[in-house]
């Protein structure tokens, strides 16, 4: 089973997370939990490309940033597809060496964000495209579950 908690900052994600795990070990299954937010590798190329250049601002581990962010709308409009393949090539050797493994070993794999914050992130900074949505949805594992942890500003 999958379960995935996805959300802002802040919202309480881990604290919920780290209350089931415990949970599902008292009831006797074996739980694993797995942070499976944007990590950048082959996109770290693109990243220190666009820094460069001048069109990022700074790099924040296990944070999304927008490497685009300052450039001429031309350029976003050419590069965006690039920084989507390698961000979904990215997301893929994540989900194999971690979800898919460990769906092997574990009754339950509790995810800490997945592909919707991947998606919402794209989004917000209008980086994204139905093509590269409907992909991500397509190659990876079905949550069975998912909790959107919200909380006011």
């Amino acid at each position: 089973m999958l379960i995935c908690f996805t959300g802002i900052e802040g919202s309480g994600k881990t604290t919920h997370i780290s209350t089931l795990i415990q949970w599902i070990k008292e009831r006797g299954y074996s739980s694993s939990y797995m942070w499976a937010g944007t990590r950048p590798f082959l996109s770290n190329f693109f990243y220190f490309f666009a820094y460069l250049l001048g069109y990022s601002g700074a790099i924040r581990r296990k944070e999304f940033v927008d490497p685009l962010k300052y450039a001429p709308q031309k350029v976003t409009q050419r590069l965006s597809p690039f920084f989507r393949a390698m961000l979904f090539i990215d997301f893929q050797l994540r989900v194999v060496s971690s979800v898919r493994v460990r769906l092997l070993r574990y009754n339950v794999v509790v995810c800490d964000r997945y592909f919707f914050d991947l998606i919402m992130e794209l989004r917000i900074c209008n980086k994204s495209s139905r093509f590269f949505e409907n992909l991500l949805v397509q190659t990876t594992p079905k949550p069975d579950i998912t909790y959107l942890m919200d909380v006011p500003e």
